[in-house]
């Protein structure tokens, strides 16, 4: 029986063989006669060839955009980065805080991005940056110089790739939204989401302010976000990321030099909401973001950093009335506890860890003494305290307006996440969880859908394989492990 079955195979496989012999070699024929076709054609004059050349790469290119599928940024379709809400009326995903963006997969070589900025965001002054990651590799790093984009990710092969967009740049200086996106394939599905999710809250030493120049005032340019002390830990332990953080906002007054308190830059009033910019609308539209509400269980962290308080040492130190030094920093105490307060509210299963001290620590044993206060207050076990050490400017340098460089934020990371790792037990490789190791479930993960696709595509691709041997192999293996699986 086992042998009878075993010869079916080798018919089968033959079979199959000549198939494929006959397609190769009438392929063969095939370019034989357009060689001879095009050398018959010879007594064309050069120019008159180039311009036959140009129109053919220019309808190939055209055929190649018709092809393309249209896909929108849902989170059926994509992995949403850090706070981005898609926009039913307006058909689009809206986003702005520090490395914002999405993340997906698809089986192809070609993808299209169409984004829209705001005048922020397009502005000559300081437009969005943004980094595209194909494969885990920068693509491009560049800006938004329009109101109208359209971005082009090209492969060199077609098989399995993943593309992440992210907008580097900080919300106080525009937003931008993603219409749709285009790829050579029947499908994109959402990067897997990872175990671990960490939300940070600062100001601009959270955003990467100046991180990446050495001079005085503030570009977007020299913003990355993807080089802070944020982004490096959330990355070190796998974790999905939400960054809430706006330069000179604080918690108690923004920047003030001059003893006034800017109560109006300062960040709970906006925790809320989907971000905040300095008034830049859109094209014929009158709505800001900071108009737009935040849903709170579209990202449910494991842990809350918080590093606030350098704009308000600046205000707390240009007050010269020693009575009303006293009153403010009994302000910042009790509004520093009541934010506490408020993320519990919200998030009652998150670790909290408050931090301080990378730029300055006048202020660090204020934030040390509301934490204490408000874990006398409340019982809850699960809010700290962490100092960091002050920036090093003689090693690493110093970033834009004394903020630190990415060496100074390489610094703060290591030292950050070591604490995390020593009070929360959590290791770097995200498979242990409270040093409980968790098995991944298999099924229906991205890998297998993608193999799936693979075996698939040489059917169904629009360009046909110049020989059919690739394709053969597929179904010897197929019929081999169908008929090992009848012998057994």
């Amino acid at each position: 029986m086992i042998t009878s079955k075993f010869f079916i195979l080798l018919l089968i496989v033959e079979f199959l063989f000549q198939i494929s012999l006959e397609q190769s070699i009438q392929n063969t024929r095939t370019e034989i006669n357009k060689i001879e076709n095009n050398n018959n054609n010879k007594n064309s004059n050069s120019h008159y060839q180039q311009r036959q050349q140009q129109q053919k790469l220019f309808l190939l290119n055209k055929r190649d955009e018709e092809t393309l599928k249209v896909f929108k940024p849902t989170k059926d379709n994509v992995k949403l980065l850090g706070r981005a809400k898609y926009l039913e009326d307006k058909q689009c995903l809206w986003f702005g805080l520090t490395n914002t963006g999405i993340e997906y997969e698809f089986l192809g070589k070609k993808s299209v991005i169409t984004i829209t900025a705001d005048e922020g965001s397009s502005s000559k002054k300081n437009p969005a940056h943004f980094i595209i990651y194909a494969d885990q590799q920068v693509y491009l790093d560049d800006i938004i110089n329009r109101k109208e984009t359209t971005l082009s990710i090209d492969f060199d092969e077609y098989t399995n790739h993943t593309v992440r967009f992210m907008k580097v740049s900080e919300c106080l200086e525009g937003t931008l939204r993603i219409n749709d996106i285009k790829v050579d394939s029947n499908l994109i599905v959402p990067t897997p989401k990872s175990k671990l999710k960490f939300e940070f809250i600062g100001d601009s030493i959270t955003c990467g302010y100046g991180n990446n120049s050495t001079t005085r005032g503030f570009s977007t340019l020299n913003e990355y976000g993807t080089r802070t002390y944020a982004y490096l830990t959330a990355e070190k332990f796998k974790a999905d990321y939400s960054i809430v953080c706006y330069s000179g906002f604080g918690m108690l007054s923004g920047y003030s030099s001059n003893g006034v308190k800017n109560d109006v830059r300062t960040v709970p009033p906006y925790y809320e909401k989907l971000g905040y910019t300095n008034f830049y609308y859109f094209e014929n539209e009158s709505q800001l973001i900071q108009e737009e509400s935040w849903d709170s269980k579209e990202f449910i962290p494991d842990l809350i950093v918080i590093n606030l308080g350098t704009n308000d040492r600046s205000y707390l130190s240009s007050i010269y009335d020693d009575a009303k030094i006293v009153e403010e920093r009994a302000n910042f105490l009790q509004h520093y506890i009541e934010f506490l307060q408020h993320l519990r509210a919200i998030h009652p299963n998150a670790e909290i860890l408050g931090t301080y001290g990378i730029m300055e620590v006048q202020v660090s044993t204020l934030i040390e003494k509301a934490i204490q206060q408000y874990q006398e207050t409340t019982g809850d076990e699960k809010v700290h305290y962490f100092k960091f050490s002050p920036q090093d400017r003689n090693k690493n340098g110093i970033g834009s307006d004394g903020h630190p460089t990415y060496a100074s934020h390489l610094d703060a990371s290591k030292e950050l996440i070591q604490e995390i790792q020593k009070l929360y037990a959590w290791a770097n490789n995200t498979d242990v969880i409270n040093g409980k190791e968790e098995k991944e479930e298999s099924s229906g993960s991205i890998p297998r859908i993608s193999v799936t696709l693979s075996l698939c595509h040489r059917w169904h691709s629009r360009t046909p394989p110049k020989h059919s041997f690739p394709l053969i192999y597929d179904l010897f293996f197929f019929f081999f492990f169908f008929c090992n699986k009848i012998i057994i």
